[in-house]
């Protein structure tokens, strides 16, 4: 028998699940790192767009000012996607959803201010429509509080 399937070895196979995991853990964690250095990177871009408001209309200043809110929101949606699966080995759909849902309404925004044509707007707005639909429907549907909510109802019965 080989030392791939009696276990022993360098390359058992249990050895190179554990050396991937760790492997990958370390890699996200260096992601997490990355994240916050965007993260602070884009608070001092968003501090340093405050001086738009003595030298551009308030119009363009608050344009700036807002994207680069949303897309702060954004980074911090992603880090908080990232240290879940960290901590739980699992990503949230939510998390996803919630990213998504940032980074479009900032598109839409942009579009807005640009003056872009009403349908690439409208397609982008349909879109962020089915996205929080589909948020609402995994926030009822989830099986937490499918489970919190079951002893209300049996008392109720």
């Amino acid at each position: 028998m080989s030392a791939l399937h009696s276990g022993l070895g360098l390359f058992s196979v249990k050895f190179m699940t554990r050396f991937y995991h760790q492997a990958f853990r370390f890699l996200l964690c260096g992601l997490v790192g990355v994240i916050l250095l965007g993260f602070l990177f884009g608070i001092l871009k968003t501090v340093l767009d405050f001086r738009l408001l003595l030298t551009e209309s308030l119009e363009t200043a608050f344009h700036s000012l807002l994207i680069d809110f949303l897309l702060l929101l954004a980074i911090v949606e992603i880090h908080k996607t990232t240290i879940t699966y960290l901590a739980r080995g699992r990503v949230k759909v939510t998390y996803i959803i919630d990213t998504v849902l940032i980074v479009m309404l900032s598109e839409v925004i942009t579009l807005w201010f640009k003056g872009s044509p009403l349908v690439p707007c409208l397609m982008l707005a349909l879109i962020l429509v089915t996205l929080v639909t589909v948020r609402v429907v995994t926030i009822r549907l989830s099986p937490g509080i499918r489970q919190w909510r079951s002893p209300l109802l049996q008392m109720a019965a």
